[in-house]
């Protein structure tokens, strides 16, 4: 489902002249992220086949509950909510989210999906989230011919030559990578979504596809 969630916060850094004469600032770690998206899917796939899942379906589900199959759904590339994130710059997006789709069997029963989600701060990891859905709104994801950092660059350009209604100083809410089944009429073709905020509360989405073209999604 295509979502535009600020995520997390940011710890603020001192001024030069403050921090000279204070206490050294709080910083955020991110644990080396660059805003290579393909680092990140890498090592939440690392993270999945170390989580023990079954005790999450058995709670879920019930003691006869099995895990079917496991595939990767959507990443989120989110800019701290205390942040502004230069409109271009991949690696000021920390606030990260890698979801997988989780096959769940019962005796008994139709098979049923639940989202396992792993969150990030950087590469950094945080939690784990895993609940049932109903509905799925992509079909999956895999490594983006275009990078993260690339996606921004061609949504800023797309953003220049439109800015009666792309203004270029809307802040850059984040991105999201998926096969998204929400957003016609490329059903299910791998996408970046790129998500600014036009107002408290309303979002702009544009969407760049892999042969470099891009679409509108929300105006």
């Amino acid at each position: 489902m295509i979502r535009g969630t600020i995520a997390g916060a940011a710890a603020a850094a001192l001024a030069a002249s403050v921090a000279a004469a204070a206490p050294a600032a709080a910083t955020v770690h991110v644990c080396g992220w660059t805003g290579d998206v393909d680092v990140l899917m890498s090592k939440a796939d690392r993270q999945v086949s170390s989580i023990n899942l079954d005790r999450f379906v058995r709670k879920e589900y019930g003691a006869k509950a099995t895990v079917t199959r496991v595939s990767p759904l959507e990443v989120e590339l989110l800019a701290p909510s205390s942040a502004s994130v230069p409109p271009t710059d991949a690696s000021g997006l920390i606030d990260n989210i890698v979801s997988y789709r989780v096959i769940v069997s019962t005796p008994g029963r139709d098979k049923t999906s639940a989202r396992l989600q792993l969150a990030y701060r950087g590469l950094c990891y945080r939690s784990v989230d895993f609940a049932p859905i109903t509905q799925i709104g992509s079909l999956g994801v895999q490594s983006p011919r275009i990078s993260a950092e690339k996606a921004l660059r061609l949504a800023q350009d797309y953003r220049r030559g439109h800015s009666d209604q792309f203004p270029l100083e809307n802040p850059l809410v984040g991105l999201q990578l998926m096969r998204a089944t929400s957003a016609p009429p490329d059903f299910g073709v791998l996408r970046w979504f790129v998500t600014y905020q036009s107002a408290p509360g309303l979002e702009q989405i544009l969407a760049v596809h892999m042969n470099g073209n891009v679409r509108i999604v929300v105006p």
